[in-house]
């Protein structure tokens, strides 16, 4: 990575971050519930279709399945699922607070 990467880098991490301490997962699971709508599973399963899209295209570019890029891509995929599921339960409490 060059050293005009590394800041782009470090701002899109920290954004990472700060979408992560959103929540925390037990707060989410608990806002969610252990029965979550369809449209839940739909999100989801979009988001791993998207992820499966951008590892394709990365494959294509030169991209090579080594260990270390398996483990960025499944860390991609956990951190976006993540994100989801706090976006997703912050809708749930939103709609419950405006009831």
């Amino acid at each position: 990575m060059s050293q005009n990467e590394e800041p782009i880098v470090d701002k899109f991490a920290g954004d990472v971050i700060a979408a992560l301490n959103v929540f925390d997962p037990d707060m989410a699971e608990q806002i969610i519930g252990s029965d979550p709508p369809e449209e839940y599973g739909i999100l989801i399963q979009g988001t791993r279709a998207v992820h499966t899209m951008m590892w394709g295209a990365l494959r294509q570019h030169g991209l090579r399945d080594t260990q270390s890029s398996l483990r960025a891509g499944a860390q991609a995929l956990v951190m976006l699922l993540q994100i989801v599921n706090y976006a997703f339960a912050a809708g749930v409490r939103h709609g419950r607070a405006t009831k």
